[in-house]
């Protein structure tokens, strides 16, 4: 991963990282969860990307938003998960 996304982190208070970690792991595994029980999603997620998941907090989501744009200038590919749509 980039460098240059070390200095996203250093501007956060201790508490912020910590809302940004609780807020992304229930989200990621909520996702896990999801790809579990459709698998055939994983198909969507091109290989080598980035997934940003979107957490439902608008603050870490915009943090996440900002990590995205710093991935993709650094040539990376990003995958935005807006919302898990479970097949019935």
């Amino acid at each position: 991963m980039n460098n240059n996304l070390n200095s996203i982190g250093s501007n956060l208070t201790n508490e912020q990282r910590q809302q940004m970690a609780t807020a992304n792991i229930a989200v990621a595994f909520d996702y896990l969860d999801f790809l579990l029980e459709n698998p055939e999603a994983l198909e969507e997620i091109p290989d080598g990307a980035t997934v940003i998941l979107s957490t439902g907090d608008s603050w870490v989501d915009e943090q996440n938003n900002q990590i995205a744009v710093q991935v993709e200038c650094a040539g990376e590919t990003i995958h935005h998960v807006q919302e898990l749509v479970r097949s019935a």
